[in-house]
């Protein structure tokens, strides 16, 4: 819980009938909690909980480490968040960790990151997918779920 507890930065103290809310005014913690809402049911398809997806094919493969990119743009666009470089670097590292754990998914993010600046067509097309994924989540109101680290771990992208 501690990592979760970095990622979302600290809970408001507010309290309604004993319960803390997040701040929604808070761009960390808006990003912080939709990370969580696209990557929890997609590794759950996959058969594992947060932070527990092994470092082996598919799920270390160019399109799955594509994909978390993706995810991570496609969450700063759809939640308003000024894309930035600390934050773009700051919700990709969030996505590995919480997909492969902290201690993996640091290095595995930034190693994905040069392969896409340095032109890895797989990453890139994996990232691309997986922006238009999760920004049509956000622009079909909720209806759909986003599904591109799902799909790229069973070779569907």
């Amino acid at each position: 819980m501690s990592f979760l507890k970095k990622i979302l930065g600290k809970m408001p103290l507010r309290r309604q009938n004993d319960q803390a809310f997040y701040d929604p005014s808070n761009a960390h913690d808006r990003v912080g909690l939709a990370l969580l809402a696209m990557l929890r049911p997609q590794l759950g398809l996959c058969g594992f909980e947060l932070e527990h997806v092994p470092d082996i094919p598919p799920f270390n493969g160019p399109k799955c480490r594509g994909a978390l990119i993706g995810i991570s743009e496609g969450i700063l666009l759809g939640e308003g968040v000024e894309r930035t470089a600390d934050n773009i670097y700051d919700t990709v590292i969030a996505a590995f960790a919480l997909t492969f754990s902290d201690a993996v998914g640091r290095d595995m993010s930034l190693m994905t990151v040069n392969e896409a600046q340095a032109g890895n067509k797989e990453v890139n097309a994996a990232i691309e997918w997986a922006l238009e994924d999760t920004v049509g989540v956000y622009k079909s109101g909720g209806l759909s779920s986003a599904g591109s680290f799902y799909l790229a771990a069973m070779d569907k992208i």
